[in-house]
């Protein structure tokens, strides 16, 4: 018998995982992030039912995959050294798909959430409301503190390393947590 939405939630953590993915030959992307937000568009239509957090992150993963059919011609890994000579209207446009990704993934960890309290799974319940908040914490800083990083000096480059490996680890476990959702609610239709 399969679990209610498990194949959803399984679906919507791996559009993550490729969303968070970037593979590249020169200027273009193997694993393209358009894959994962379709993948995660998919997901959240079914999921949508369960919750209207799930269908506010549908609306704003369709805006994503048309922001992000563009990444997939431009280079978006750069070093430090070259941050700063970047062009602003690409400073900007990343900054747009990140904070879209931010407010996706707040709807998420609310639809994960309310399906958390549903199961009446408390110990992970927890877990992914100190994670929504940690996320949110440490990515919003990032949004306020991005434009201070046109005029970083070098000085500064080991702490802005040990911030972007700290957001990967936040990243991760963001992208973790639909597969502990599922699961949990294949150990709960199991009992």
């Amino acid at each position: 018998m399969s679990t209610p939405f498990r194949r959803e939630l399984r679906r919507l953590g791996w559009g993550l995982v490729f969303a968070m993915i970037d593979i590249r030959i020169g200027y273009f992307d193997l694993l393209p992030d358009i894959i994962g937000y379709l993948m995660v568009l998919s997901a959240l239509q079914h999921l949508g039912s369960i919750h209207p957090a799930y269908k506010k992150a549908k609306y704003i993963s369709i805006v994503l995959i048309i922001l992000t059919i563009p990444v997939l011609f431009i280079q978006t890994n750069v070093t430090i050294t070259e941050f700063s000579s970047i062009p602003l209207a690409v400073h900007l446009y990343s900054q747009l798909l990140f904070i879209l990704h931010i407010l996706m993934a707040y709807w998420i960890f609310n639809g994960l959430i309310e399906m958390l309290k549903q199961d009446g799974a408390f110990q992970l319940l927890d877990t992914a409301i100190s994670r929504r908040n940690t996320y949110l914490v440490f990515n919003l800083l990032m949004v306020i503190i991005y434009p201070f990083l046109l005029n970083v000096e070098d000085s500064w480059v080991m702490l802005l390393i040990a911030f972007g490996i700290l957001l990967f680890i936040m990243e991760l476990l963001f992208l973790r947590l639909p597969f502990r959702v599922s699961n949990v609610r294949e150990k709960r239709s199991l009992n």
